[in-house]
C-alpha cells in the first residue's frame, strides 16, 4: 500500500494506526498523522515512528497519487478541517471514520475522489472492533478491498450501503455500551441474590467474554449455541424462560431502533 495520512490523532486514529502497523500492511514511518497539539505528534514519533506533519499543507503535498487520506477527527471539526484543505490529486482515497458524517459532506469538496464512510467501535482500540463500510460511486473494487483489510486489522469490517450505516451504528456502534450494561446487570442480579460484589462482577464478565469467544470460533448459529446449552426443564430454561417472558428480543430491538434513529437525527 502506498502512505496514509491521517487528520486527528485521538484513540480511534492512534487504534487503526497500531492495526495496520501489527497487520503488515503499513509501516510506521509511512503513516503521517496531522493534529493541532504538537506535543501529541511529537509524542506519536517518539513513542510508535509514526511520521507527523505540522500543517494541512504540508500533509497533503507530501501524498502520492493513489494514497489514502483517513479523516478521525471529531465530527464537529470536519467543516473547518475541509475548508482548510488544499485541493486534492483525484486519485488519494478519502475514508472517514466520523459518526454521523455523509459521504456528502466530503463529495461536495472533493467529487472526483474515491471516498469511503466507516462505522467503527469502541473496541477497535483493541483490535477486536466491527466496522461497517460504504463507499461512494467514485471507489473501485480496489478502493473497497483497501480499506476492508484496513478495518479488518482492528477486528472486523462489514462492506454494507451507506443508508444502513445508520442501522449499523445502532448495532455495533451502540452495541457495546448494550453489552456493558448486560455485564452490569448479571452482576448486580447475583450480588442482590447474595453473592460478593468481587466475584458477581467478575463471573458475568468472564461469561460474557467465553460466550462470545465461543460464538466466534463455532461453525454454530448462536441460537443452535443457546439450544445446545439449555436442558429442558434445566436452570437455563427457566432463566431463558423469564428473559422471553419479559420481552428481551423486543427491548434489544427498541435499543438498535433507538440508536439508529438518532443517527439519523445526527446525520
Amino acid at each position: 500500500m502506498n502512505k496514509l495520512a491521517m487528520i486527528g490523532a485521538g484513540a480511534m486514529g492512534q487504534a487503526i494506526a497500531k492495526g495496520l502497523v501489527q497487520a503488515g500492511l503499513y509501516k510506521a514511518r509511512d503513516i503521517c498523522f496531522f493534529a493541532r497539539r504538537i506535543e501529541i505528534l511529537e509524542g506519536l514519533k517518539h513513542q510508535h515512528g509514526y511520521d507527523f506533519a505540522t500543517s494541512l499543507d504540508e500533509l497533503i503535498n507530501n501524498l502520492e497519487a493513489g494514497s489514502s487520506l483517513m479523516f478521525a477527527v471529531k465530527p464537529q471539526g470536519i467543516d473547518q478541517v475541509l475548508a482548510d484543505m488544499p485541493e486534492l490529486d483525484p486519485s488519494i482515497l478519502l475514508i472517514s471514520v466520523l459518526a454521523g458524517t455523509k459521504i456528502s459532506k466530503f463529495q461536495k469538496r472533493f467529487p472526483q475522489n474515491p471516498i469511503i464512510r466507516v462505522m467503527p467501535n469502541t473496541p477497535s482500540q483493541i483490535m477486536k472492533g466491527a466496522s461497517g463500510i460504504a463507499a461512494n460511486s467514485n471507489c473501485s473494487e480496489q478502493n473497497i478491498k483497501t480499506v476492508q483489510a484496513m478495518f479488518d486489522a482492528i477486528g472486523l469490517a462489514v462492506v454494507v450501503e451507506e443508508k444502513d450505516l445508520d442501522v449499523v451504528t445502532g448495532l455495533s456502534g451502540s452495541g457495546p455500551a448494550y453489552v456493558f450494561l448486560m455485564i452490569e446487570a448479571m452482576a448486580e442480579a447475583a450480588t442482590k441474590l447474595g453473592l460478593n460484589e468481587e466475584a458477581a462482577q467478575a463471573l458475568a464478565l468472564q461469561t460474557v467474554y467465553g460466550a462470545a469467544s465461543l460464538a466466534k470460533i463455532s461453525d454454530k448459529t448462536p441460537g443452535e449455541l443457546r439450544v445446545q446449552v439449555t436442558s429442558p426443564n434445566g436452570t437455563t430454561a427457566a432463566g431463558l424462560d423469564s428473559l422471553e417472558k419479559n420481552g428481551l428480543k423486543e427491548i434489544v430491538f427498541r435499543a438498535v431502533a433507538a440508536a439508529k434513529a438518532r443517527s439519523e437525527e445526527l446525520g
